[in-house]
């Protein structure tokens, strides 16, 4: 009995593919995410720090500004407002920049959702497979004793029994390392949220003359 991972695969039965599917998916979403937050999160000191010797040097919106359109991520989206409206009330200039991130900061948690759906339904892909793959060598074994064939071996069974609890297996090996990553993806999205509100808010204080 061969058990090598195209074996496996191709005893699984058509509900493999989409669980495949999923963790092909998955792995490009986990993928994506871990360079997105860790861009976030890393790009956030060194702009912090460069827009910092814009101002000890004697405050350039010019200058700023440009900073803010050659540095990517989510902070120079939201300091380039702050900057744009640094003549505006403070009270105005808090509603920019505090509308400006409710705008962007769903942003970190893309396709996190679509992740952990991924988590929940191949399990149940899985388990649905097994069920297929059971009632099939149930009615094989119906139609076998239907032929007059005799008592159905317990290797028959046995077999056939293995190769509907593949998909659930598979599923499960997918699910699992998933979920985990979905719950990590998600904390390290909220906690990266949470540093750029606070780098946010020192940035207009810097447009209202106040300290950092």
């Amino acid at each position: 009995m061969e058990t090598d991972l195209f074996s496996l695969f191709s005893r699984g039965g058509f509900l493999m593919y989409p669980i495949l599917a999923c963790s092909v998916i998955a792995v490009g979403i986990i993928a994506e995410r871990i360079l997105r937050l860790r861009e976030a999160s890393q790009g956030r000191a060194r702009f912090l720090s460069e827009l910092g010797d814009i101002f000890t040097s004697g405050f350039n919106p010019a200058a700023a500004l440009n900073l803010c359109e050659r540095s990517p991520g989510i902070l120079p989206q939201l300091a380039k407002v702050a900057i744009l409206n640094r003549d505006r009330s403070p009270e105005e200039l808090r509603e920019a920049v505090e509308a400006e991130a409710a705008r962007l900061l769903p942003a970190l948690h893309k396709n996190l959702t679509l992740l952990g759906v991924i988590a929940q339904i191949t399990p149940l892909l899985g388990l649905l497979g097994t069920v297929v793959g059971m009632i099939d060598s149930f009615a094989a074994i119906q139609q076998a004793s239907a032929a007059g064939q005799g008592i159905v071996g317990a290797d028959v069974v046995a077999g056939g029994i293995w190769t509907a609890l593949i998909t659930t297996a598979a599923g499960l090996t997918v699910a699992i390392p998933v979920y985990v990553a979905y719950s990590f993806l998600d904390r390290w999205a909220d906690a990266v949220a949470a540093e750029l509100e606070l780098a946010s808010a020192d940035i207009v204080r810097l447009m209202e003359g106040g300290s950092a």
